[in-house]
């Protein structure tokens, strides 16, 4: 038989895991269903800490696919910014010598 404390938890570990998807927001749902389930602070911020360390190297696999995709979009920022920096030292030497007014 299950207590309604069990599907509290249940419920907000769906929830948490939307809200983590989604935004990386889980402990604002687990950590006030984990105190109102019965759990005491120290332990439950334990479980919220275990639970952060074993969801990073599946969001980062996860990610990995789109980190790798916009690979191509920092090179040509990156590049655009210091073709920027060394055309405008070729017209101004000090930052104050571009200034309107100076």
């Amino acid at each position: 038989m299950t207590s309604p404390a069990d599907v509290l938890l249940v419920a907000a570990g769906v929830l948490a895991g939307a809200a983590g998807s989604a935004g990386g927001i889980t402990s604002l749902i687990s950590y006030p269903a984990l105190l109102a389930a019965g759990i005491p602070p120290l332990p439950a911020n334990v479980t919220q800490a275990v639970a952060f360390v074993t969801c990073l190297p599946g969001s980062a696999l996860g990610s990995l696919k789109n980190v790798l995709l916009g690979v191509s979009d920092v090179v040509a920022a990156v590049g655009l910014a210091l073709f920027g920096r060394f055309a405008g030292r070729r017209r101004c030497r000090w930052p104050w010598d571009c200034w309107p007014g100076a």
